[in-house]
C-alpha cells in the first residue's frame, strides 16, 4: 500500500491480522468466575409497541409501559486480559405489581415469566450488596447512588441460542474485604 493513494491497490482491512484473529464477538469474555464492579445503573420505562399488548395490559389493570433496570458491570481483575471489559445487563421490573394482581393472573406463562424475572433481579441485587431496605428505596434518581461502585463476584457463562451469544451471570458472592469504589472520583481523574 502506498502513502499517495491508499485506495489504489487492494489491502487487508485488518492490517497484518488474519480474519480468524479478529473475535466474532467484540464483547467476548471467557466463561469463568470474575470480580465485577458496577459502573452504571438506571431505570427506564418503554411504551409497549404492540397495540394488542397495550390493550391486553390495560384490560388486566397493568400499565402500558415496560419497566427496566439497566446496569453495566465490568471485570474488576487487574491481572485478567478482560479487566475493564464491560457487560451490559437488563432486568424487567414490576413496581406496579401487587400481591393480589399476581395471585389473580390467569396467564400462567406470563405469571411464571414475571416471577422468574423478579427472582433474577433479586439474585443480582443481593449479589451487588443491596439490602431488603435498599429494594424499597430504589428510584430512578437514587439507583446510581446506591448501586454504582459496588463490587461482587459472579460466574459468567456464555450461552448460544439461535446464533446469538447471551452472557449470564450466576452464583453471586460477596468479594472479601471489598469496599465500594467511588467510581465517580475514580473515573473523573
Amino acid at each position: 500500500m502506498t502513502d499517495e493513494d491508499p485506495w489504489a491497490e487492494g489491502f487487508n482491512v485488518f492490517g497484518e491480522l488474519d480474519v480468524d484473529d479478529v473475535p466474532d464477538d467484540p464483547f467476548h469474555i471467557d466463561d469463568n468466575r470474575y470480580n465485577w464492579l458496577v459502573t452504571k445503573a438506571q431505570f427506564k420505562t418503554h411504551e409497549l409497541k404492540d397495540e394488542q399488548a397495550r390493550t391486553a395490559a390495560m384490560n388486566n389493570g397493568e400499565p402500558s409501559l415496560i419497566y427496566k433496570a439497566y446496569f453495566t458491570v465490568q471485570v474488576d481483575e487487574p491481572t485478567s486480559e478482560f479487566h475493564g471489559k464491560p457487560l451490559p445487563l437488563q432486568f424487567n421490573i414490576y413496581p406496579w405489581l401487587t400481591r393480589q394482581k399476581l395471585e389473580d393472573m390467569t396467564d400462567m406463562e406470563r405469571k411464571g415469566r414475571i416471577q422468574e424475572n423478579m427472582s433474577r433481579f433479586k439474585e443480582f441485587a443481593r449479589g451487588i450488596g443491596l439490602s431488603e431496605s435498599d429494594f424499597k428505596e430504589l428510584k430512578p434518581n437514587t439507583v446510581a447512588t446506591i448501586c454504582v461502585g459496588n463490587k461482587f463476584s459472579a460466574y459468567l457463562r456464555n450461552n448460544n441460542s439461535n446464533g446469538r451469544v447471551y452472557k449470564n451471570l450466576s452464583d453471586y458472592k460477596e468479594v472479601e474485604d471489598a469496599e465500594p469504589t467511588d467510581i465517580f472520583t475514580e473515573f473523573a481523574s
